[in-house]
């Protein structure tokens, strides 16, 4: 919207430059008209100012249109260099939220979202990711660990403080003038309320205790998956396929190549456990377990280990 609105007042710009170059002209040499009015000399001074005054508009059209075109480019890569930002922000937070968890690198990519936002964000946007990015702060600081489990009101407070951002995105985009309307965005706030305390009593923060330590779901899946190949000399991906099946964990698989990890971490955001001491070591390939294990798959991970023999693992409730 800045961009159409700066394009037509750089129109209006011009045509009151040509107004004030055409009455320059008419009341600069209407005396020169007067003295040579008849005959050759007349025409040909007619002839020549007229061709002078197109060659003098159309140079000064032709670098004015120049102006707006680079000033159209650049606003069109900072668009979409504000839109890839944006969304990339969005995409790690959506992770963050669904992995239920917060480390150390994901805090120092919100540390450095929050600094390209400097370099191309709106004041008014800059302010508002800060509070997202100093809630996450305030959360991890709270908890020892490089690793800290979200509770669901926090993943609720994160949720707002993106609703807020996301509704000043629109202005920083040109989507509109103003923000979000108050009435909706009251609705969406309290449509956010009502799906926090429904998750309140689904969400599972039941813990695993395997071999004397610990673990969330993520955790335990990683765990028993490293101590498995190392416990009983697992070479190949293959292998380990045949005791813990790819879609245990559904479509993302239950662990990938480092290089399929890492692209859908550039793509999504986090959603693989991806630390050198994190990885499987194996003679096809480095691969990587994932992270996102819920209610919905983490009984079946649960069945693959009571088949096997050794791996033995208790459930505490939460």
């Amino acid at each position: 919207m800045r961009q159409k609105s700066e394009i037509k007042r750089a129109g209006q710009r011009s045509l009151i430059a040509i107004v004030i170059i055409a009455v320059a002209v008419y009341f600069g040499f209407d005396p020169l008209f007067q003295a040579v009015s008849d005959g050759v000399s007349g025409e040909i001074v007619s002839a020549s100012l007229s061709a002078i005054f197109v060659i003098v508009l159309t140079m000064y059209l032709l670098t004015h249109q120049t102006e707006i075109e680079q000033e159209s480019r650049r606003s069109e890569r900072v668009f979409d260099e504000k839109i890839s930002l944006y969304q990339d922000i969005i995409q790690q937070s959506k992770a963050l939220i669904e992995d239920g968890h917060l480390s150390s690198s994901e805090l120092l990519e919100s540390s450095f979202h929050s600094i390209r936002l400097q370099m191309i964000g709106s004041d008014k946007i800059v302010a508002e990711y800060q509070g997202v990015f100093e809630r996450l702060s305030d959360i991890f600081g709270s908890v020892e660990g490089e690793n800290v489990e979200l509770s669901v009101e926090q993943q609720a407070e994160i949720f707002e403080k993106l609703n807020q951002f996301a509704r000043q995105c629109r202005v920083d985009l040109d989507i509109s003038s103003a923000p979000v309307d108050d009435d909706i965005y009251s609705n969406s706030l309290q449509l956010l309320k009502q799906a926090n305390q429904q998750l309140k009593g689904k969400k599972d923060y039941s813990k695993y205790l395997f071999k004397g330590e610990k673990y969330g779901k993520g955790r335990f899946v990683l765990a028993v998956l490293k101590y498995f190949v190392e416990a009983n000399n697992i070479n190949t991906s293959e292998q380990l396929a045949q005791f813990f099946p790819l879609n245990l964990q559904g479509n993302a698989g239950t662990f990938v190549k480092r290089e399929v990890a890492l692209e859908v971490k550039e793509r999504t955001g986090r959603r693989h456990f991806l630390k050198e001491d994190e990885l499987l070591m194996l003679d096809d390939g480095v691969f990587a377990v994932s992270s996102q294990w819920g209610a919905g798959n983490i009984e079946n991970f649960e069945s693959a280990c009571k088949k096997i023999s050794g791996i033995e693992f208790s459930k505490i409730a939460k």
